[in-house]
């Protein structure tokens, strides 16, 4: 059986105390996200979306498989 971690989960510093802990405060989102580029499921860029399955690539740098019927 292999050796477990005690404080596997835990949140406290490698010594255990965690007075001096930092954590992420606030993150800074784009409300708006535009869609950058349009391609076909071949990689291809468009200028619209074609019928069958469309890759959307949004300006935050996400992409998105979207099917147009």
């Amino acid at each position: 059986m292999p050796d477990v971690d005690e404080n596997q989960g835990d949140n406290s510093d490698v010594d255990g105390d965690d007075s001096n802990v930092d954590g992420i405060s606030a993150v800074a989102v784009d409300s708006q996200t535009n869609v950058s580029d349009y391609c076909s499921i071949d990689g291809k860029q468009v200028l619209i979306p074609t019928n069958g399955v469309n890759i959307v690539k949004y300006s935050d740098g996400t992409t998105k498989k979207v099917l147009v019927k």
